[in-house]
């Protein structure tokens, strides 16, 4: 899958697609952020410096009955203009959430129509995620 089919079916802008693994029916996408998103996520400047990071796993939109995941790797930064030492932001995520904002979306569409432990198992949550979403 490529970079315009991950921004267009998961909604992942600022993804910069690696390769795919699949594994124990589980499809893993590996990506890092571009360079036109590392930017300081306190002042939004551009002047910054990569100083290491850390590596998320987080849970896509599912395809059928089968699960995707986003092995990413999101960089820490120095900014030169403020001195602040932080992650970059990362654009299709809300705060340290395990999931993306699409998949919340679906939740919350799914919601609407069958029982909350259908959507659970349908989007591969657990029931106290999907409730967390709503």
């Amino acid at each position: 899958m490529s970079t315009s089919q991950l921004y267009h079916n998961q909604d992942l802008r600022g993804l910069k697609y690696l390769r795919t693994s699949y594994a124990e029916g589980k499809t893993t996408y590996h990506g890092v952020i571009s360079d036109s998103y590392t930017k300081c996520s306190k002042c939004h400047s551009h002047n910054v410096v990569r100083s290491g990071g850390v590596f998320r796993t987080l849970r896509l939109l599912p395809t059928g009955t089968r699960l995707n995941l986003l092995h990413l790797f999101i960089p820490r930064v120095v900014c030169k203009k403020c001195g602040t030492i932080r992650q970059v932001n990362v654009p299709f995520l809300e705060g340290q959430k395990s999931y993306t904002r699409a998949l919340a979306r679906y939740v919350l569409c799914l919601s609407q129509l069958m029982p909350l432990t259908y959507v659970a198992v349908l989007c591969g949550l657990s029931w106290n995620t999907v409730k967390q979403i709503l």
